[in-house]
């Protein structure tokens, strides 16, 4: 039994609300026909805008801004917490942290917050010198530790291998940053870990990465392993405590079709924003011989078992030879609301290779360019032509029930309301009563002859049962 939870969506990564049926009806039972039929899986991909809103442009990012940052909503302006190199090199560990915001998400200002020295100066927005970092505002914390951040140092003289450290700040503000004296987590993660608050199982979630050599698989446990192939992939570890980790468990690798020479080089882990049940990663996969990155899309019902749901196809894939994200593409962390209906992913574009000797470089490089989607538009329940299908059993919370949906000109989505059991509309509820739901909607609110109240039916299972026509449903709610 599903439980609608007022106000949370549920959106279709995977087939985990529609009922899959028997295929037939038994003879002599009084099972309905509940099998889906001309649906399809559908994964949307964002429009790259052409320029960048965000560049280097300080003497601090002389090297470059690079996709190791967290956006944020946040005190009613959009936050922006990222690392630049000054150059002319970049060892990881010369990398600074710094701060900028903006009210529309397009004109960003760096403020002169008088906090580190650089060249003899403190006026600038560098926070502290660290690497590979992810901010996120915790709804649990007390006032002064209401912002954590995490980032990466390095030990190489670590007699047992573990030379990678992962250490911990808290903040009242996400400017003024206090450091946990110890590592929170001993790992071999060397590029940018995602941390977050769980709110459905109300703990600590990290997510870091790992190589499959240092791991393999014994009963019931992970055990360090010198051998297998040297490829990266993506660990999670989860607590009570965030200053305190256990070891992390592998959660996904490459797909033993991916080519050998992939690495999922940082997993760009974010929640899908009010969504019940839902987890997004935009992994920013290395191709080691063209020396390149681009984007792929992983979803995950509970953090842990994850898809791709375009298996080896990008999300983002480099453009052209010569434009201006024929190289490198990286994903940034967090999903921004830009206005009523759509969703920014910021990404980070240059024309140099991952290996590419930085004298060579072309200098600064980086900055921020934003990917435009429609709200809750990563993923939808398709029919190319017709479809059918009825939910698992649903109780909702709400008395309306709304739908994110695309329906042009000449198709259809039409929604009816049955018994769980018997599939039987309820009166007044069924599909050819339901007004026109034609348009690009977001979040409308459904009706059957005029009728929107479902108080009637608040809190007893029901299934919806839906017929497309050459239409996309991206998610629905109950309000």
């Amino acid at each position: 039994m599903l439980k609608m939870l007022m106000g949370k969506k549920y959106v279709f990564i995977d087939w985990a609300g529609i009922e899959a049926g028997y295929g037939t009806k038994w003879p002599g039972f009084k099972n309905p026909h509940f099998s889906p039929s001309g649906l399809r899986l559908k994964v949307h991909k964002p429009l790259l805008e052409r320029e960048p809103v965000f560049y280097p442009d300080r003497k601090w990012e002389n090297c470059n801004v690079n996709g190791y940052a967290t956006f944020m909503e946040d005190e009613g302006m959009i936050r922006c917490w990222y690392e630049c190199f000054s150059g002319p090199t970049m060892d990881d560990m010369a990398s600074y942290l710094a701060y900028a915001e903006s009210d529309d998400g397009v004109s960003w200002r760096k403020p002169v917050l008088k906090i580190y020295e650089f060249n003899g100066s403190k006026e600038n927005n560098i926070l502290m010198n660290v690497h590979g970092t992810s901010v996120f505002k915790d709804p649990t914390a007390p006032g002064t530790e209401r912002y954590k951040l995490v980032w990466v140092e390095y030990d190489h003289e670590d007699p047992n291998g573990y030379w990678c450290r992962i250490f911990g700040a808290t903040s009242p503000d996400g400017i003024s940053w206090n450091k946990i004296p110890d590592p929170i987590l001993i790992n071999p993660a060397d590029v940018q870990t995602v941390v977050t608050y769980d709110e459905e199982i109300k703990k600590y979630v990290l997510y870091t990465r790992q190589t499959y050599n240092w791991y393999i698989y014994q009963p019931h446990k992970w055990e360090r392993s010198p051998g297998g192939p040297s490829r990266r992939a993506i660990s999670m570890s989860i607590t009570d405590d965030f200053n305190h980790w256990p070891e992390p468990q592998m959660v996904l690798t490459n797909d033993p079709t991916d080519p050998p020479d992939w690495d999922y080089y940082t997993n760009g882990y974010t929640r899908w924003p009010d969504a019940y049940r839902a987890h997004l990663m935009f992994i920013d996969i290395y191709h080691r011989t063209k020396d390149t990155f681009d984007v792929h899309l992983a979803t995950s019902r509970d953090g842990i078992i994850w898809n791709r749901p375009l298996r080896q196809e990008a999300w983002l894939a480099n453009g052209a030879a010569g434009s201006f994200n024929d190289m490198m593409i990286e994903a940034t962390l967090g999903i921004i609301k830009t206005r009523d209906g759509q969703w920014v992913n910021y990404v980070q574009c240059n024309r140099n290779g991952h290996n590419k000797p930085p004298e060579e470089c072309k200098i600064p490089y980086g900055g921020y360019w934003r990917s435009l989607i429609r709200e809750d538009g990563y993923q939808s329940l398709t029919a190319d032509e017709y479809g059918e299908c009825w939910t698992v059993p649903l109780v909702f919370e709400g008395s309306i029930l709304q739908i994110n949906t695309t329906v042009p000109y000449a198709g259809r989505l039409s929604v009816g309301i049955v018994d769980k059991e018997t599939g039987m509309f309820l009166k007044g509820f069924d599909v050819d009563s339901c007004d026109s739901l034609v348009g690009n909607d977001i979040w409308r609110t459904v009706s059957w002859r005029g009728k929107e109240d479902l108080s009637e039916i608040k809190g007893k299972p029901v299934r919806l049962h839906l017929k497309f026509f050459k239409s996309d449903l991206y998610g629905l709610r109950f309000i």
